[in-house]
């Protein structure tokens, strides 16, 4: 997968559990190989070598986990787009280590144009995908190893391995039905390498982060995320961080991505459509947003002034209130908080626009 796999789990003394691990582990590397785009021999890479010309006969999770692409494309409005490959081909060469110069206007253009989930066709009688243009290219980069977790978690659990944490390089998703066990996953500070703002604890379900402080490129015109906008061809800007809970990895690795393009209004507003996923959003500044249902989830530790936290609410029917920064008996007094929901409240005729203090 071109990434560190970590499985731990909980013995139960029944079977041979490490031959259980190595066969997931197995299964990885299998969908993984499936999936790479840069195989030339993957189901991937056949996919884009056919566009615009015939569509191609695929596995059954390679079918599953490009209508998975598909359906979150369509839900984020192309914030997360599976065709983005041809954008990603073209500011590949900077991105290796060394750097270079910036793709020239004219090429990103012509990249772009190759960009477009609408134009992906499947044919699930067939089991076939089908670029429709010439020069399109799939690019699971963003939704793959979340996808191959959960594949990988489903297979120790129908093999008795209830209680166990899948750890692929930040992908991390939790399996427990011990009430008593409690995994504690920490919460990176993308501001400062080796310091972490908190830590969630959570019994099951994915966390995952997407960042431009780990991954990124240096050019002589500054520093530049690895994550693209789909819509714009060029690196994403405006948070530092995105981490997503859910309760499957290929949702909250799609997500992830999908959220650090634009800030974090855009961000919490594409949250809304998915209530099942939570997020912490860290912005340039240091600032945190925190999804109020993760108040007894999320840990936070002693931070530093630059990090004021904000929490957001969900839901259509709350109220959207600017708010000034408040101290609460949640955090520490020298920590400053905030409380913002989003929305509409159905009881009133307009939304307000003047200050509002929460107290809590």
């Amino acid at each position: 997968m071109g990434t560190l796999v970590e499985i731990v789990w909980r013995a139960t003394g029944e079977g041979d559990e490490v031959e259980t691990v190595r066969s997931a582990m197995d299964r990885m590397e299998t969908l993984a190989s499936r999936m790479s785009l840069y195989s030339r021999d993957s189901e991937l890479a056949e996919i884009n070598s056919e566009a615009g010309r015939a569509p191609v006969k695929v596995s059954d999770e390679l079918l599953d986990v490009i209508e998975k692409s598909l359906t979150i494309s369509r839900r984020t409005e192309g914030a997360f787009d599976v065709t983005v490959g041809s954008v990603e081909a073209v500011w590949g060469d900077i991105q290796k280590e060394g750097g270079g110069r910036l793709p020239g206007e004219e090429a990103i253009r012509d990249a772009l144009d190759r960009v477009g989930y609408q134009r992906v066709r499947i044919d699930r009688g067939a089991k076939t995908i089908f670029l429709e243009q010439a020069g399109m290219r799939l690019d699971l980069g963003g939704i793959a190893k979340g996808y191959i977790v959960d594949q990988a978690m489903a297979w120790l659990n129908r093999r008795g391995l209830r209680e166990a944490l899948i750890n692929a390089g930040g992908d991390i998703l939790a399996s427990g039905i011990d009430e008593s066990l409690s995994w504690r996953i920490g919460l990176q500070d993308p501001l400062e390498e080796g310091r972490l703002l908190g830590v969630f604890v959570v019994r099951k379900g994915a966390v995952v982060t997407s960042g431009s402080y780990e991954r990124y490129f240096e050019t002589a015109e500054g520093r530049f995320a690895h994550i693209l906008d789909p819509k714009t061809g060029r690196p994403a800007e405006g948070l530092l961080s995105a981490t997503v809970i859910a309760e499957e990895s290929f949702l909250a690795d799609a997500l992830a991505t999908a959220l650090m393009v634009g800030g974090h209004k855009n961000a919490i507003f594409l949250l809304g459509r998915f209530p099942s996923a939570k997020a912490v959003l860290v912005e340039q500044d240091g600032t945190i947003w925190v999804e109020e249902r993760l108040r007894d989830v999320l840990k936070l530790g002693p931070l530093p002034s630059r990090n004021i936290v904000r929490f957001y609410g969900s839901g259509p029917l709350s109220l959207h209130l600017s708010i000034p920064q408040v101290p609460g008996p949640l955090f520490p007094d020298n920590q400053r908080c905030a409380w913002v929901v989003q929305g509409r409240n159905p009881n009133l005729s307009q939304n307000l626009s003047a200050p509002w203090l929460l107290t809590w």
